[in-house]
């Protein structure tokens, strides 16, 4: 009777195998089917720690790179990283950092050297300096911009002007003979506020050496130098004098009573005024500028240059 038992215990076990391989495997296969939602969230959880280092390498790496350039922003330092002790999820606060990150820092410094020039462009008054400017410096004069051996465009030498900073209020640059004039703040028309040398004998040294720009555009002039005086005769040289003398006095008085006198007859009136006067060394005459006349040579400059100008001054601070 016994082995008909066991027979029957074997028959019962390897049938309640069978079912249990046909309705789910075996209880190995079952554990391991359980360990998979864990494993996956052990991979996401290593994922997630991965990214995080990742972040705050590039933090660290952005916040060296603002020290570096002398830009740090005072809101990096208050942003900082959270990591809740419990909950399902990992949370990151750094979407501020990689923005402020993002945009202060710029890896291309033609695009920053770009941007300091057009921000440094909109500094300048809208008048143009079309009047030749005095006691400015050649650009090639300034230790910073030695290198640079041609300027070519306005627009090249006001950026010039901003590369010195505040080295740099006023530029100008000859249009006709690419020259690029460079220096501090300039008056306008300081020369025309000086008809004689007692007016000019107010100014300190300091403000007789200040750049200072004509007021007016060149003109076509008409005049000339004395080339030799005696009791009843005045000799002038033939080189007419088109471009503008400096240092000269005017005398519009001379067309006070006719002036219904034409610019010819005007002309011939200054030049004889120059001869009548033993002191005048050089008239110049503009129909719509007037008469000019100049007593020593050695302060009288007449400029070489003919052609055309173009500049600005910075806007000065309202106070």
């Amino acid at each position: 009777m016994r082995p008909r038992a066991e027979k029957n215990s074997t028959t019962e076990e390897s049938e309640g195998e069978r079912l249990l391989q046909a309705f789910g495997g075996d209880d190995e296969d079952n554990e391991d089917d359980e360990n998979e939602p864990y494993q996956y969230k052990l991979l996401l959880k290593n994922f997630m720690y991965a990214l995080i280092i990742c972040i705050l390498f590039s933090y660290s790496f952005f916040t060296h790179l603002l020290k570096m350039h002398g830009s740090k922003d005072k809101s990096m330092e208050a942003t900082s990283l959270k990591f809740p002790s419990s909950g399902s999820g990992i949370r990151v606060s750094v979407e501020n950092v990689v923005h402020s990150a993002i945009n202060k820092i710029n890896f291309n410094p033609t695009n920053n050297a770009s941007m300091a020039l057009s921000v440094c462009a909109q500094q300048y008054n809208a008048q143009p300096l079309t009047g030749r400017c005095f006691g400015l410096a050649t650009h090639t004069q300034f230790t910073k911009l030695r290198k640079v051996r041609v300027v070519k465009t306005a627009a090249a030498c006001r950026d010039l002007c901003c590369q010195l900073g505040i080295e740099c209020q006023t530029w100008q640059f000859w249009l006709d003979a690419t020259v690029c004039k460079l220096g501090g703040a300039a008056s306008i028309g300081r020369e025309g506020e000086q008809p004689s040398s007692s007016s000019s004998s107010f100014l300190t040294d300091k403000q007789k050496q200040a750049p200072w720009c004509d007021a007016l555009p060149p003109v076509t002039w008409r005049g000339s130098r004395v080339s030799s005086r005696n009791e009843t005769s005045v000799g002038w040289t033939e080189e007419v004098l088109q471009t503008q003398c400096y240092g000269l006095q005017s005398q519009n008085q001379l067309g006070a009573a006719s002036t219904d006198a034409s610019g010819s007859q005007m002309e011939e009136k200054c030049q004889y005024a120059c001869a009548a006067d033993i002191t005048c060394v050089v008239w110049q005459y503009h129909q719509d500028r007037g008469c000019f006349h100049g007593s020593n040579s050695q302060t009288l400059l007449c400029e070489p240059y003919s052609g055309k100008f173009d500049g600005r001054m910075k806007r000065r601070p309202s106070t």
